[in-house]
């Protein structure tokens, strides 16, 4: 006799909530800041304690020039981890979306408001790059600020200008 989808979701969903439990703390707390990972026997450490806060993905350069600061995201915006003290600063608040961190300046690129932003990550400086046209995205930032380039979806209601490519 063959079973349908919804007689796995009961077991796939018991499974998801002791997946969770297994990774919060005795009694149902906060994660332990460093464990061992019991399949390969690697130390992990815990970070931060914010909830919700995560790293960038591995092809985004998460990493300030210098290498001492991590950049990652949190429900309140994007922060800055010293990985020399474990001290984090909040950079930008809102509703945005990280694109990189950038490898020859202090700068964290993001999307807000419909524009490409770029903030220091030391002084705050914050600085706006250029307009993204509507239903525009941005997947990218090139290396040296000076010649950041943007890569958009272009759709037949925006045409492309000298201005809007280079940055």
């Amino acid at each position: 006799m063959r079973r349908g989808l919804l007689g796995f979701i009961p077991i796939f969903a018991a499974g998801c909530c002791s997946y969770s439990q297994s990774l919060s703390g005795p009694a149902g707390g906060q994660p332990p800041t460093t464990w061992i990972d019991p399949d390969t026997g690697h130390r992990l450490v815990r970070l931060t304690r914010e909830p919700g806060s995560a790293s960038l993905y591995f092809n985004q350069n998460g990493y300030t020039a210098d290498g001492q600061k991590m950049i990652y995201t949190t429900r309140e915006g994007i922060s800055a981890l010293d990985l020399n003290t474990h001290a984090t600063k909040s950079v930008v608040e809102g509703r945005l979306r990280v694109i990189v961190a950038g490898r020859k300046t202090q700068n964290v690129y993001y999307l807000k408001d419909g524009a490409v932003f770029s903030t220091d990550v030391d002084t705050g400086l914050t600085r706006e790059i250029a307009k993204v046209p509507p239903r525009g995205s941005v997947a990218t930032v090139n290396a040296v600020p000076t010649t950041a380039r943007r890569c958009c979806t272009w759709f037949a209601s925006w045409r492309p200008t000298a201005r809007s490519l280079l940055v």
